[in-house]
């Protein structure tokens, strides 16, 4: 049973919820752009109702796509977590879509690990796509992520 996308803004106070889109696909697709998608504000700078990750699910019948865009970091890691997790229900795989995420530090990384483990053995596969010579993909291949989980190079938007 396909479901309608559905997109998910995290935010370091809350989780707001936006409408399903239309129909889907019949393959994953390009990776799709949130036109609200806007850079988060670092904590501490005063704008705490800063979007700091959105997390768009698109479910292709066993596959699911979670685009994540914005900012991954120690203040919404658990929120990013537990939408990546229900992204995954009733999926054989999913494809974690980090090409346009600005930023993400260690509890962003550990989100990735957790979600890999958490997942293989639950019989899941786990891909992960990251922007090519961007920030995330450096520091992923700094953490050794890219021994840990498949890790997938993909242009950026800006460069397509």
């Amino acid at each position: 049973m396909e479901r309608e996308p559905e997109a998910v803004r995290v935010r370091s106070d809350n989780v707001e919820s936006t409408e399903p889109g239309s129909s889907l696909p019949t393959a994953l697709p390009a990776a799709p752009r949130a036109a609200d998608s806007r850079p988060a504000a670092r904590p501490g700078t005063g704008d705490q109702d800063a979007e700091l990750a959105t997390v768009h699910v698109e479910r292709h019948g066993e596959q699911s796509l979670a685009v994540v865009t914005g900012e991954l970091d120690m203040s919404n890691s658990e929120e990013v977590y537990q939408h990546l997790l229900d992204a995954a229900k009733e999926s054989t795989s999913i494809v974690i879509d980090l090409v346009d995420l600005a930023f993400i530090d260690s509890a962003g990384i550990s989100v990735l690990h957790r979600i890999h483990r958490v997942l293989a053995t639950a019989g899941t596969a786990v891909q992960v796509a990251t922007g090519e010579d961007t920030a995330v993909a450096r520091t992923l291949a700094l953490a050794g992520m890219d021994r840990v989980l498949p890790v997938t190079l993909r242009p950026t938007t800006a460069d397509r």
